[in-house]
């Protein structure tokens, strides 16, 4: 095997290995609305929500055991809600920014109710 079939499979691996894992991430709360963990940044959980009637696009993120200590958005990545230490809350929005255009896809699919798993397998297998 070649080193570009070899990269070409770790890489294609990488994206399946996501997409199984995404159903695991999905958190069914209730009728009116779906949460999702996107990623684990340290001891960071990043998530968004199906929320009817939230048109700015954001992220929730809970640290250790608290559960929404922050809110942030997307376009422009910046706190919007919460507190959380500098370094960590640069970390949050370095990461925005690296996959602001993902996120924002992944926004608008989750709101309209669509298809999000291959979205989310793109955005995983990037953090692979």
């Amino acid at each position: 095997m070649s080193k570009d079939e070899f990269t070409k499979f770790a890489r294609e691996l990488q994206y399946n290995l996501a997409l199984s894992e995404t159903d695991d991430r999905c958190e069914p709360h209730s009728q009116e609305w779906v949460g999702l963990q996107i990623i684990r940044l340290r001891n960071l959980k990043v998530k968004m929500y199906q929320e009817r009637g939230h048109s700015l696009p954001h992220l929730h993120v809970d640290y250790g055991r608290e559960h929404h200590v922050a809110s942030f958005g997307i376009d422009p990545p910046q706190l919007l809600e919460g507190k959380l230490d500098l370094e960590l809350q640069f970390t949050v929005e370095s990461w925005i920014s690296r996959h602001k255009e993902s996120l924002l896809a992944l926004w608008d699919e989750l709101q309209a109710g669509g298809c999000i798993g291959l979205l989310l397998a793109e955005i995983a297998a990037e953090n692979a």
